[in-house]
C-alpha cells in the first residue's frame, strides 16, 4: 500500500522548483472545509501600480512580448486594472483590461471544475459517486473495480491516460465531447492513487456537465457562471473577430496559430482581465452583480486542500493547485496556449486575487510579477532563523542513495505507440548530507521530506506498494516519477 495520510483542511524544472510534493488523502471532501482568516490590510494603488509598471517595463522587451495585462482585486474592489503594450502589433491598438480578449489556456480547467462543483452544490450530482451514474454520452471503462468520481476528475486523480490527438484542424472539425471521448478514455491506474495533471479528466468533466444539465458545455457556463457574474466577454467561441496571439521566432515577433481542440473544457476558454477580476472576486466570497453562483461551503471547498502526496507539501484543491509562498497558502492556476500565457492567483486569507496575461506561450513575465507582488505586499511570515534549517533539525541516518536517480514528469501517454516523453530530472546524492536537483541542495528534515538549507523550498517523496521510492513532488500538480535509480 502507498502511505496514505488523511489531510486536515488548510488554509519546467525551474517552474516546478519555484512552487514548494503530494500525500494521498484517504477520501474526497465533497463540499466541506474551513479556511483560516487573517488580516486583510488594504493594498494601496500607487505603490502597487509602480511595482507592476516596473516589472512589465522590464519584462515585455526582455521576452519580446507585444502586450500584457494585470488586474488585482481585494475585499471585493478592483485595486488596479491596467494594460501594457499593444494588443495588435499591426494596428498598434493598446491593451485594454476591459476589452482585450486573452486565451487563458488551462485556467479553463478551473472554470470547468467550478461548473462541476456548482452541479454538486445544487444537488444535481454527488462528487463522491461513480460518474457513470450521470453520464449518457460516454461511459468510463470498468478497467478497475474502483469507480471514477467527479471528485477525481477535478483533482487530477482519475487515472486516465494522457492520449495524443486532442487538436482539431478547425472550429468545424471539433467533435462533440461525448463522441470524441468514446474511444479515448483509457485508464492506467486506480483512481485516487496519484495526482497526474490531465486534460482528459477535465474534458470528461465537461461531458458530465452537458449530460446532467442537458445543455452544451459553453451554453451551461454562459447561463450559470459567466452571465450571472457579469462576465459578458468570456467564451469558448469568440463572437466577432478573433484576437491575434504572438510568438517569438529568433529575434522576430510572429503571429500565432489559433488552436482548436476537442477537449475545450481543458484549455479553450477566452476572457478579459475585467472578467477574470469578477471571477476571482466570486471565488473570494464577493458576489459581482449580487448573484451567487456557489454557496460559501462549495466555494471554500475549491480553495481547500483535497489531496497531496506529502502532508507537509502543498497539493490540490478542486480545480486549483495549492502552493505555499512566503509562509502563505495560495491557490492558483496557469495557462499556456499558442500565442498566450496567463496566471490566476488567489490568497484566500487576504481576500486578494490577481490575474496576469501576456502574449507568447510559455512567457515567464507572469511569474516575475507574481513573485514581486508576494515579496512586496505579502511579507515572508517565516523569515530568518525561524525558517533556516539548523544542523539539529536535519535527519540523520537517511540513506540518500535510496532517493537518487532519474525522474520525469508523469504527464505523458503510457499506451501510445510512440509517446512523447518529458525530459529527465536527475537527483543526485551529495555524499551523506544532501540531495541535489540542478543547482539546489536539499537536506532531509522529516520522513520522505527534504528542504533547502535556507528553508525556501521543499520536496517530498512517496513509496509504492513494495516500499520503493516511486514519486516525487514539489507541490500542486507538479509530480515526477522515478524511472531508474
Amino acid at each position: 500500500m502507498i502511505q496514505q495520510v488523511r489531510l486536515q483542511s488548510s488554509a519546467s524544472v525551474a517552474m516546478l522548483l519555484a512552487a514548494s510534493a503530494l500525500s494521498l488523502h484517504a477520501g474526497p471532501v465533497p463540499l466541506a472545509g474551513q479556511q483560516a482568516k487573517g488580516a486583510r490590510a488594504e493594498i494601496p494603488r500607487a505603490p502597487l501600480e509602480r511595482l507592476v509598471d516596473s516589472v512589465f517595463a522590464a519584462g515585455l522587451p526582455a521576452e519580446k512580448i507585444p502586450g500584457g495585462v494585470f488586474i488585482m482585486v481585494q475585499n471585493g474592489r478592483v485595486v488596479l486594472a491596467k494594460g501594457y503594450g499593444v494588443a495588435n502589433v499591426r494596428t498598434r491598438q493598446p491593451v485594454s483590461p476591459d476589452s482585450t480578449l486573452w486565451r487563458i489556456g488551462s485556467i479553463s480547467k478551473v472554470m470547468t471544475a467550478t461548473a462541476v462543483v456548482q452541479l454538486a452544490d445544487r444537488d444535481r450530482i454527488r462528487l463522491d459517486r461513480d460518474v457513470n451514474e450521470y453520464l449518457r454520452s460516454v461511459k468510463v471503462p470498468a478497467t478497475y473495480p474502483e469507480p471514477v468520481t467527479a471528485w477525481h476528475l477535478i483533482t487530477h486523480t482519475a487515472g486516465l491516460d494522457e492520449l495524443r490527438g486532442r487538436s482539431a484542424a478547425s472550429r468545424e472539425a471539433v467533435l462533440p465531447l461525448g463522441e470524441f471521448l468514446k474511444t479515448r478514455l483509457v485508464r492506467v491506474r486506480q483512481p485516487g492513487r496519484l495526482i497526474a495533471y490531465s486534460s482528459f479528466a477535465p474534458a470528461l468533466a465537461g461531458a458530465l456537465v452537458e449530460d446532467v444539465s442537458g445543455l452544451p458545455f459553453e451554453t451551461y457556463l454562459e447561463r450559470n457562471l459567466w452571465r450571472p457574474l457579469g462576465m459578458h466577454d468570456t467564451n469558448i467561441t469568440p463572437r466577432g473577430a478573433m484576437p491575434t496571439g504572438y510568438g517569438v521566432k529568433g529575434d522576430s515577433v510572429v503571429d500565432a496559430t489559433w488552436e482548436w481542440a476537442h477537449t475545450a473544457p481543458a484549455g479553450m476558454m477566452n476572457s478579459t482581465a475585467a472578467d477574470m477580476g469578477r471571477f476571482m472576486n466570486m471565488m473570494l466570497g464577493r458576489h459581482p452583480q449580487g448573484r451567487r453562483v456557489l454557496s460559501d461551503a462549495a466555494r471554500r471547498s475549491m480553495l481547500t486542500r483535497q489531496i497531496a502526496m506529502h502532508p507537509q507539501i502543498p497539493g490540490m484543491g478542486l480545480g486549483f493547485q495549492e502552493a505555499r509562498v512566503n509562509g502563505r497558502v495560495i491557490f492558483e492556476h496557469g495557462g499556456d496556449i499558442d500565442g498566450y500565457a496567463s496566471l490566476a492567483v488567489l490568497l484566500p486569507e487576504e481576500g486578494t486575487g490577481f490575474f496576469i496575461a501576456t502574449h507568447v506561450e510559455g512567457a515567464q513575465l507572469r511569474y516575475k510579477v507574481r513573485q514581486s507582488l508576494l515579496d512586496r505586499f505579502f511579507a515572508d511570515r517565516e523569515q530568518g532563523a525561524s525558517r533556516t534549517v539548523a544542523a539539529s533539525q536535519r535527519m540523520t541516518g537517511v540513506d540518500l542513495a535510496e532517493f537518487a536517480g532519474d525522474y520525469r514528469w508523469n504527464i505523458f501517454c503510457r499506451t501510445c505507440e510512440k509517446p512523447w516523453l518529458p525530459g529527465i530530472i536527475q537527483i543526485k546524492a551529495d555524499g551523506d548530507s544532501a540531495l541535489t536537483v540542478g543547482n539546489e541542495r536539499y537536506v532531509p528534515v522529516a520522513p520522505l521530506l527534504f528542504q533547502t538549507p535556507d528553508g525556501g523550498k521543499r520536496m517530498g517523496f512517496a513509496r509504492d506498494s513494495t516500499g520503493s521510492i516511486w514519486q516525487l513532488t514539489f507541490g500542486g500538480a507538479g509530480v515526477v516519477e522515478r524511472i531508474r535509480p
